[in-house]
């Protein structure tokens, strides 16, 4: 859906699950392209869907822009999202390390794209790129979401 908040007004609605069959599901996370596309990533299977820029009264075109592969790897990966499709990109990470989960990501400004934090089960793992491109990773820690008040059962929806 794209809400135009000063006129209080919906200007588009899609229904992803319909858009997909059915198919797809468990909607975790929404990211923005330099561009204006909206990547959804789904977790049913894992699935990056992209929304392209169309203008502010007209629905975007939906694609497949990502769909993992039975039994993947759970590493860290990163894509190129000027691509016109996704293609996964594994990032090293020191020290070797499997995520079983995650919830929501996000790359917080402030630490100019070198601090990735990403939320899964009862933490947020705090992950460090020296150089800011993403080529490798260090895992520096968690940080328990109870520290934060939060339940640490409980999804996070965003790591801000």
């Amino acid at each position: 859906m794209l809400w135009d908040p000063m006129t209080k007004k919906e200007l588009w609605r899609i229904n992803l699950t319909d858009t997909s069959k059915g198919v797809y599901g468990g909607i975790a996370d929404v990211e923005l392209d330099p561009a204006g596309n909206i990547y959804v990533n789904g977790m049913f299977p894992g699935t990056i869907i992209k929304l392209e820029k169309c203008g502010r009264d007209k629905v975007p075109k939906v694609e497949e822009w990502f769909l993992s592969q039975p039994r993947n790897t759970r590493r860290l990966l990163k894509f190129d999202m000027r691509s016109s499709v996704g293609t996964p990109v594994a990032i090293p990470m020191t020290p070797n390390t499997i995520f079983l989960d995650s919830d929501a990501s996000y790359l917080p400004p402030k630490y100019n794209n070198t601090v990735w934090l990403v939320a899964g089960g009862p933490e947020i793992r705090v992950l460090r790129s020296k150089d800011g491109q993403w080529n490798e990773a260090e895992f520096l820690g968690t940080v328990e979401k109870a520290s934060l008040g939060l339940l640490p059962n409980h999804l996070a929806t965003a790591v801000v």
